[in-house]
């Protein structure tokens, strides 16, 4: 539940003697409640343990791991999601963490033990560009700024410049 935080001061009510109140908000700073996004978690992370436990053909390590990719992908938009929506992200991020796990150890021969490449790695990556898909337009911010799938790709682009780049770099020093 990164996605959420208290927060005073922002948002709609800025300057008014309601700004002093502690709400909780989403980083898109609007209101959330922690059960409809309690709820969404345990429909992404059913999603994505459905999912996973087919496309691995009942392997209950890919089971479980798809229920965190699942999660991971739910969470770049877990506030904004119906909850259908939540289970179907779910289950995509759930068969792309595992479709990149066995693309990395079979094809490339990289071992990945626990699988963390795919499941945060993939999933993650999935979960920031369905936000852009399924709430493209969605205004967020103080200023309204819609979000847009090429503003996502753009996230996404820098959180591997900045994030898996300098990482996988002093992974080859140790």
């Amino acid at each position: 539940m990164a996605s959420i935080g208290g927060a005073g001061g922002l948002g709609p009510q800025a300057g008014t003697a309601q700004a002093d109140a502690w709400a909780w908000g989403t980083i898109y700073l609007d209101p959330t409640t922690l059960s409809s996004l309690a709820f969404n978690f345990v429909m992404s992370w059913s999603g994505g343990a459905i999912g996973a436990y087919f496309i691995s053909k009942r392997d209950p390590f890919w089971t479980l791991s798809g229920a965190l990719a699942g999660v991971i992908a739910n969470s770049a938009g877990a506030t904004e999601y119906y909850p259908p929506l939540a289970f179907l992200v779910g289950v995509i991020g759930a068969l792309g963490a595992y479709g990149f796990a066995v693309l990395l150890e079979k094809t490339y021969k990289i071992d990945d033990a626990v699988g963390a490449v795919g499941v945060h790695g993939a999933g993650g990556f999935i979960g920031v560009l369905l936000v852009g898909i399924f709430i493209r337009g969605y205004p967020n911010g103080p200023n309204d700024v819609p979000i847009t799938f090429l503003g996502q790709l753009l996230g996404v682009a820098l959180f591997f410049i900045l994030g898996f780049v300098p990482g996988f770099s002093v992974s080859w020093l140790f």
